[in-house]
C-alpha cells in the first residue's frame, strides 16, 4: 500500500462518505471533513499505539474498558486437564 496515493483516509464531503489518498487530502482545496471511526473497540485494537484525546466521553469509555481488561490479565491462571488454562479465583 502506498500511503501517499492509495485511498485510505475516510472523509465526508457534502454528506457523502468515501476514502481519499493523503495526496488528495493535502493538495486539493476542498472542505474535507476527516471522518474517523469512533467505535471504542476499533480504537482498542491499536493498544498502546493510540491515545484518545477528545471527546472526553469517549476517552473515559475506553479508559474504563482498559481497566477492565487489565483486571482480567492480572488474575493468575492454572493449567486445565485438557492442556488449556483456567483462571485461579
Amino acid at each position: 500500500m502506498n500511503l501517499l496515493i492509495d485511498n485510505w483516509i475516510p472523509i465526508q464531503h457534502q454528506g457523502v462518505f468515501k476514502q481519499i489518498s493523503l495526496k488528495e487530502l493535502l493538495t486539493q482545496n476542498e472542505p474535507w471533513q476527516v471522518s474517523l471511526p469512533r467505535d471504542d473497540m476499533d480504537i482498542l485494537k491499536y493498544g498502546a499505539d493510540a491515545e484518545i484525546l477528545s471527546p472526553p466521553e469517549l476517552r473515559e469509555q475506553v479508559a474504563e474498558k482498559v481497566k477492565n481488561l487489565q483486571a482480567i490479565y492480572e488474575k493468575d491462571v492454572a493449567p486445565l486437564q485438557d492442556g488449556g488454562v483456567g483462571v485461579v479465583e
